[in-house]
């Protein structure tokens, strides 16, 4: 003879019983199940659990730009020390006024006279560095 379970049991069952706090101020993130977008199984052949992750290829889309990009990190890597900018002192600070330089000279000169690479590239570069920091930063909080 069957069992007759709760709906509070066949919650706990599957894994979900209710909101979870860390502290009385922060709330863990919902995630839904991985799944499969073919409707496949996790364990059946050619299941991909991918549905709703990011696309990370589409970056793909920015290839010149990113290359322009990596030679801005490149030229410093040369120039300074490869990673080196992630122990800059204050780097929040300074690289976000450095992404303004880029951006305020891109106005009267397209490159930069130091490396020759873009301000823009130069620009971007600057902005990257500082949303890394920006996330290490919530990582680490």
């Amino acid at each position: 003879m069957g069992t007759t379970l709760s709906r509070i049991d066949m919650i706990g069952q599957n894994g979900n019983d209710g909101l979870h706090y860390a502290d009385e101020h922060e709330m863990e993130t919902f995630r839904p199940p991985e799944s499969d977008p073919t409707g496949r199984g996790p364990h059946e052949p050619g299941a991909k659990l991918d549905a709703g992750k990011v696309y990370a290829g589409l970056l793909g889309d920015f290839s010149r730009a990113l290359m322009a990009v990596a030679e801005v990190s490149t030229h410093g890597a040369n120039k300074y020390s490869r990673g080196g900018w992630m122990s800059v002192p204050n780097g929040l600070v300074r690289y976000k006024d450095a992404a303004w330089r880029h951006m305020l000279k891109d106005n009267y000169e397209e490159r930069d006279s130091d490396s020759g690479l873009l301000h823009y590239a130069h620009f971007a570069w600057n902005v990257l560095a500082v949303l890394e920091l920006m996330l290490e930063a919530e990582e680490n909080d």
